[in-house]
Order: C-alpha cells, then structure tokens, then sequence
C-alpha cells in the first residue's frame, strides 16, 4: 500500500519508553506537571530552577519529541500528546522530583507573571513545600491577581502557625479571603470554633467576636449586632476600639438601629483619636446610610461618590453558597 501523508503522521504514545533519553524525560516530565499547554520559556526556565539542563538543548529535545509523537504544538502551547501519556508520565516521575518540578513551576510562573497559575501549582505540594516554597505561598495569597478564594486555600493548605498572634493573624487573613470569595458560611464555621478554644486571650477573643459580627451582616443582623457589642465588651486597646466602633457604626447606620446616631458619633471620634483600616470608609457608608434614611439623597450621593468601590469594606455582602 503506497504512504500517504495519513500514514506518515507521527504515531501517538500511551506509554514512557525505557529508550527515553534523561534530558526527553525531563522535559516531558515539565510538561506534565504544567497542567496547561505550556511554552519553551517555561520549560527553559523550569529546567533552570531543578538545575535539570543537559547538553542538548530544550528546543531539539521538544522537536524530537514532537516527531516522536510524544509532543503536541498547539496555538497555546506545548502539551503531551494524550491525558493517558500525562499520567504515565507523572506516575514514572518519582515522588520527590514531582514536588519540586511542581516548585519550580510556581516559582516560574509567579516570577512570570502568572501569580493564579503559580498559586494552583503550590497548592498540589502543600503543606509538604521547602522554606522557599512556604515563603512564596504567602506572598501570592496577597497577591490580588490571585484572587480571595484561592488565597484562602493557599493559606488553609500550609501549615498554621504555632504561636498564638502569628495564628491570630493567620486565621484574619483566612477569614477575610473567605468572606470576600462568598465563602460565608465557612467563614462563620471557623470563627466559632475559634472562639469556643478562647486560646488567645481577652483582645484576640475581641477581634474575633468582630469579625463574626461583621461577617454576620450579610444574614443576621441582630446576631451581627450583638457579637460587635460584646466585642467592645473585651479589653480592646484603642486601634482594636476604633476598628469594631466603625464597624459596628457603619451595620448600625445600615440596619437603621435606634442607636445608631450616638454609635456613629462615638465612632468618629474612636476614628480621630486611632484611625483603623477602612475605618474612614466605613464611616463614610454609616453616613450616607443615615443622610438616606432621613431622605437627604443628595448628600448621601455626596458622600458616597468620596467612598473608594474598589476597597473591601466599601463592598456589598455576597450571599453564601445556599443563597441564604
């Protein structure tokens, strides 16, 4: 039967021959771990950060393996040439080696740009990462291209911290990703089992009961109410007084409480004297909230259009998961 250009085409692999070369595995082993189509640039700088580079350049491996039929070229990107030769792939990759591919692919695509990329990648090795793996973790949970929610799963999957103001500060930050993601409802859960331990003390428990009443805003304002004002019960220091005054004066405003004017008020001045985080524009809200229930709309539509829509604690609740 004559060849055709159908029968020319590169045969597809479902296996790892043993005939591979070191330098062929290496790069396919790179490209499994991706995820995604990939590029040269990242096989290259990978190669770089496992110190796997050989003496046969990456291109002429990836070319041979594209002949081979090993390799697909596509528009996005390299990838392997079947899902079935990927997982052979990963499971003829040593455990070992698979973690710090994975490393490096983050450290790789975080230094490129890609820090939602970066953060997945280190979410499939934590907590078992190197020190400089764990120091990266942190660093993309801040990052806003990450966004909240895989923040707070780069966060829950390391380890927590041992110290109680260092897990403190951990579990603030966990909780506010989750809020700001919708995740309300786990939010809520974690806070009350925090609160149960009362492992921290009379500010921490403070800060915690603040954080429930904030996050109870978005289904319960009573309850919300209530947990803020025994929040100010506990031995606040004056930056802790001030964050839980605005705050409980911005949901008073909202839900149109009897006490609200005096609790803005007092709010204010807790403002002046230690100006909290988002306090100036919780506050703003408080007063636009009661300029709105008094029916001055125009200076409502003042002081909203000073308010910053991109800051956290200008945003409106998110429903949870159940739409409650």
């Amino acid at each position: 039967m004559p060849e055709t250009p159908l029968t020319n085409r590169p045969k597809m692999h479902t296996g790892v021959p043993s005939s591979l070369t070191t330098a062929h595995r290496s790069v396919m082993r790179a490209v499994a771990v991706a995820d995604a189509p990939c590029g040269l640039w990242f096989l290259e700088a990978v190669a770089a950060h496992t110190g796997t580079t050989s003496d046969e350049r990456i291109d002429a491996t990836v070319e041979e393996l594209i002949v081979r039929g090993f390799l697909v070229d596509t528009a996005a990107g390299l990838r392997l040439s079947s899902i079935a030769l990927r997982d052979d792939v990963l499971r003829d990759t040593p455990p070992s080696v698979r973690q710090a591919l994975r490393e490096a692919a983050a450290e790789v695509l975080a230094d490129g740009g890609r820090p939602a990329q970066a953060a997945r990648q280190l979410l499939r090795v934590l907590p078992a990462v190197s020190r400089s793996a764990s120091a990266l973790a942190a660093r993309l949970a801040v990052d806003p291209a990450v966004g909240p929610s895989l923040a707070a799963d780069l966060l829950l999957a390391a380890p927590a911290p041992g110290a109680a103001e260092a897990r403190l500060a951990w579990l603030v930050d966990v909780a506010d990703n989750l809020y700001l993601a919708g995740r309300v409802d786990e939010t809520l859960r974690m806070l009350h089992r925090e609160v149960a331990a009362d492992r921290y003390g009379p500010r921490q428990r403070a800060m915690l009961l603040g954080r429930l009443g904030a996050y109870y805003a978005t289904q319960r304002p009573s309850l919300s109410l209530t947990y803020l004002g025994r929040a100010l019960n506990q031995e606040l220091d004056v930056a802790g007084r001030s964050w839980t005054l605005t705050m409980l004066a911005s949901l008073a405003a909202r839900f149109g409480h009897p006490d609200a004017a005096e609790l803005v008020a007092a709010a204010q001045r807790a403002h002046e004297h230690s100006p909290s985080p988002g306090g100036a524009i919780r506050l703003a809200l408080a007063n636009a909230a009661r300029a709105t229930a008094c029916g001055d709309l125009p200076r409502a539509a003042r002081i909203l259009r000073e308010v910053d829509a991109g800051e956290p604690a200008a945003r409106p609740p998110r429903p949870t998961r159940s739409g409650r």
